[in-house]
């Protein structure tokens, strides 16, 4: 695979170069929730090989889009950011192939080293397919980017829409939460109207976590506070009457919904 690609950035005239890792910039379109070694067990090892053999495959880069940090000789990344982040806290020069791309051109190189190479969990790719949609690109140019069927692509959209960015970017890329805890999640997440997920991701024991673990403490507190509400006993109904003291309906509350009663004597045509 590695041949593969140096061999197809020579027949496409590309050079490789060694860039200062301070003069390359992340893609405009987030792909990850991990940064460096956090969440990510793999960063170590990768970060080892480079230190004792270098860095073997060189990473992708655009000139930076902006022309005035082109000028001073700025790229973004379109694959590699790890290697990227490796090189940098090493004090390393970075291997890189430089190519003429626009942003779709980007976006689908950026997908497709995710498909061959450490892939992207579920939210990770749920984000990543918002953001592209965000920045404007055809439904199809993001289903391309991920290698996914129009109904994956609705499933992920929704999931990034039901879970705020905050939380994720807390919990982490949690490879092991797929498709229906995420969904799940978010749906416990628009009833937590006591902030119980803003208490959890500050504590200590949830911060101390590995991603799949603080995916899970999060998941169980949030689902604890639904069941309770659900086993709270309904309320007294509280009568409602006119200026008269005339009794024309009685309001319950329960965990699941209000209900207005409007009794006979209320008058003909009252409910109506």
């Amino acid at each position: 695979e590695e041949a593969r690609r140096l061999r197809e950035a020579v027949a496409a005239g590309e050079r490789v170069i060694e860039i200062d890792p301070a003069l390359i910039e992340r893609s405009p379109f987030a792909d990850r929730l991990t940064d460096g070694a956090r969440d990510d067990p793999e960063f170590e090892a990768l970060k080892q090989s480079l230190a004792e053999h270098g860095q073997q495959v060189p990473v992708l880069v655009r000139p930076h889009p902006d022309a005035a940090r082109a000028a001073r000789g700025f790229y973004q990344i379109a694959y590699g950011h790890r290697r990227v982040a490796a090189a940098r806290e090493l004090g390393r020069k970075v291997r890189a192939v430089v190519r003429e791309l626009d942003d779709a051109g980007l976006a689908l190189a950026q997908g497709k080293e995710n498909a061959e190479r450490r892939a992207l969990s579920f939210i990770e790719r749920a984000f990543f397919a918002r953001t592209l949609i965000n920045h404007g690109f055809e439904r199809a140019t993001v289903q391309a980017a991920l290698a996914v069927h129009k109904s994956e692509m609705t499933r992920l959209v929704q999931v990034a829409e039901t879970v705020p960015l905050r939380i994720a970017q807390a919990i982490g890329p949690a490879p092991k939460a797929g498709r229906p805890r995420w969904v799940e999640l978010g749906e416990l997440l628009a009833q937590d109207r006591a902030g119980f997920a803003a208490e959890e991701i500050a504590s200590a024991g949830f911060r101390a976590a590995d991603s799949d673990a603080r995916f899970q403490r999060l998941f169980d507190r949030l689902k604890a506070s639904a069941r309770r509400r659900q086993e709270r006993p309904a309320g007294r109904a509280t009568r409602i009457a006119d200026a008269h003291g005339r009794a024309i309906a009685e309001l319950a509350r329960d965990a699941r919904a209000a209900r207005i009663t409007i009794p006979k004597s209320a008058g003909e045509g009252f409910a109506d």
